[in-house]
């Protein structure tokens, strides 16, 4: 009897032991990596009402993906990755993490969400020491809490994209008063705390702020009132297709003042929705070197790439979207092929801290890609990818460039 309460006491605390581990220890640098696989799990929104964001970023990320395995994998390894669903919501970001990690077992993941279905992961992936590479939240919890296992590629953080809004409407757009007309979306609604100083600092009145839904169409309320307050500019921040819709509709109620969207509203869906009532319709860009609309040079080779492997792509793909999950997808890809041929997350982690500059195509080894990124720049403590913001119009359909902003 006392020989078997001594093996159970030993057992207890080998298992005691064993939980004690870091979370990456015990599971991460394991789970997902076999002898010529590993396993990426990528969180997107592909239902809900930021299903355009995740359709065109899961299409985004497949062809890097594709790419990359087509010759050869990373350090002799064999690329597989699984979609799970976060529906645009916080719940169902939880859940999609919760599945990729427990369920599906992944070596690290790619986030693809908005910023309401991403912000709500970070605390786990944190408490889990879990490898999270985020392409598009810009919310500033994603990074508000230093963590070495988190990353953000393309998206400018919103207090960069604040003071660039800034900048705009002072010295693009001369404004003197500006409204607000933003959504519920959770990267709509932290941009304004991190404008407002900046616009009194300016010298810039905020005359008017309304707020709508996500999925609204009738935008008559918040149209009147901008009209009434007759503000020099117009803030907007929404999703794509709200901007679309939205934009028709502010010019039929008379509305004259100069409108700027934010990031999000930089996408192609804006215009093809609004039709000529997106002329004039100043916005931020973030996502690449080019435009959507460009058919010559590293965009032009990448649209091609795309057609071929998309004949029936879903609707309005490619994106922007889809811009920044192939290029990040190929940051993410550098980080793991310097971790070597035996990889870790802490080695994945040190790998990204090494990247400077990079933009696949560019590089001396991903020579292939379609180099149409921004510059993305990592090092330990700093883990914000990209800070370069692109002013843009629409005339005639389509946008172009104005400037350059950088913070």
């Amino acid at each position: 009897m006392k020989r078997h309460r001594l093996l159970a006491t030993l057992a207890l605390a080998a298992l005691a032991g064993a939980s004690s581990l870091p979370p990456a220890a015990r599971a991460a640098d394991t789970q997902g990596l076999g002898a010529k696989n590993v396993l990426i799990g990528i969180q997107v929104s592909l239902t809900g009402l930021a299903s355009t964001v995740g359709q065109g970023f899961k299409a985004g990320a497949q062809l890097a993906v594709d790419e990359i395995n087509a010759h050869g994998g990373i350090n002799g390894r064999h690329i597989d990755v699984v979609y799970e669903d976060d529906a645009g919501t916080a719940e169902g970001g939880i859940s999609a993490v919760r599945r990729l990690i427990e369920q599906d077992k992944v070596f690290a993941i790619f986030g693809g969400g908005t910023s309401t279905s991403t912000a709500s992961v970070i605390p786990l992936v944190q408490q889990q020491n879990f490898l999270y590479f985020d392409s598009l939240a810009s919310d500033p919890r994603v990074l508000a809490t230093y963590s070495p296992y988190v990353f953000s590629g393309m998206t400018v953080v919103r207090a960069d994209i604040a003071t660039n809004a800034v900048r705009v409407l002072t010295q693009q757009l001369k404004a003197k008063t500006v409204g607000f007309l933003t959504s519920d979306e959770a990267f709509c609604s932290t941009v304004l705390p991190f404008m407002t100083p900046k616009l009194a600092d300016a010298g810039i009145k905020i005359a008017v702020q309304e707020k709508f839904k996500s999925g609204d169409t009738d935008f008559t309320a918040q149209a009147n009132a901008i009209k009434n307050a007759n503000p020099d500019a117009v803030y907007i921040c929404g999703l794509p297709a709200d901007g679309g819709r939205m934009l028709p509709q502010l010019k039929r109620a008379g509305i004259t003042s100069k409108l700027l969207g934010d990031s999000v509203l930089s996408d192609t869906v804006v215009p093809k929705l609004a039709g000529p009532a997106a002329d004039g319709f100043y916005a931020l860009w973030l996502s690449g070197s080019q435009f959507l609309n460009e058919t010559t040079g590293p965009m032009g080779d990448w649209r091609a790439r795309f057609a071929k492997a998309y004949p029936n792509p879903p609707p309005n793909t490619p994106n922007s979207f889809s811009l920044a999950a192939y290029a990040d997808f190929y940051v993410f890809a550098d980080g793991l092929r310097r971790a070597g041929p035996n990889p870790t997350q802490d080695k994945v982690v040190a790998g990204l801290e090494q990247i400077s500059g990079f933009v696949a195509g560019k590089d001396p080894y991903f020579k292939w890609a379609a180099p149409i990124g921004l510059p993305r720049t990592f090092k330990k403590g700093d883990h914000k990818g990209s800070r370069e913001c692109i002013v843009i119009v629409v005339k005639n359909g389509d946008y172009q460039r104005v400037t350059t902003l950088e913070t």
